[in-house]
Parts: structure tokens; sequence; C-alpha cells
């Protein structure tokens, strides 16, 4: 018997060997420098079933999303393009034309397939109101 209040977390939908090392690569690259005292390292995954994500894309390619999570964005998240569907007409066309880099978005994953949708952060929330 479980008691404790846990979510158990799906499998995931991919192993991270089925990703190209230079998408592997750029995207440990571009994850934001952690100040060595948090003693975190940067961490690169592929996404589970039933997961959501929120984050900024540091790298949008033809085949992949790559989005940064975390307070410092110390942790990526290496999505397939062909298992999202995009549900808003801006996220689409800049996805693509390759133009999705540095934008705020969300995925949610029922199963093995996600919905996207634009993610506005509460601090940009503030600010636009």
């Amino acid at each position: 018997m479980n008691h404790f209040n846990t979510k158990v977390i799906g499998k995931p939908l991919f192993n991270i060997q089925d990703i190209s090392e230079a998408v592997h690569d750029i995207a440990l690259l571009r994850l934001e420098t952690i100040d060595e005292a948090d003693q975190y390292s940067n961490f690169v995954t592929t996404p589970k079933q039933d997961e959501s994500y929120y984050g900024t894309v540091i790298l949008n390619t033809d085949d992949f999303i790559v989005l940064a999570i975390g307070k410092n964005k110390s942790f990526a998240v290496i999505h397939r393009k062909k298992d999202l569907n995009i549900l808003n007409k801006n996220l689409n066309f800049r996805s693509d034309n390759n133009k999705l880099n540095n934008v705020n978005i969300q995925i949610h994953y029922n199963k093995n397939k996600a919905k996207v949708y634009p993610w506005a952060k509460k601090s940009q929330a503030t600010i636009a109101a």
C-alpha cells in the first residue's frame, strides 16, 4: 500500500539514444548555466507518457522541439514533432519555419501524443495586466 501522495510517472516515449548526438549536444549547450554552488548539472531527457511540460524552446529543428524546463532551465526535454499537435496558428507557423526558439510553450501528453499551446509565465501575465 502506498502511503504517500505520489504520481506514477509514465513510461518514456522513446530512448535518448534515438536522438542524434548533434541535437543532444546542442540542447546541452543551450541550457542556461547553473551556479556551481547549486550542484545541479544540465540534463537532457525524453518525454514520458501522460506528462506535461512547461518551458522555453531552446532548439527547433525539422524533427524536434527541445524545451528547457525547471527553475533554472537546467533540464531539457526533447520532443519529436511527429508526436505533437500544435493547436495555435502562430506557434504552428513558427514551428514550420523553425522560428520557435525562445518561445514559451506547454506540451501535454495523452499516452504517446501531445497537444501544444502557448504558455504565458506568471510574471509575463502580471506585466501584461
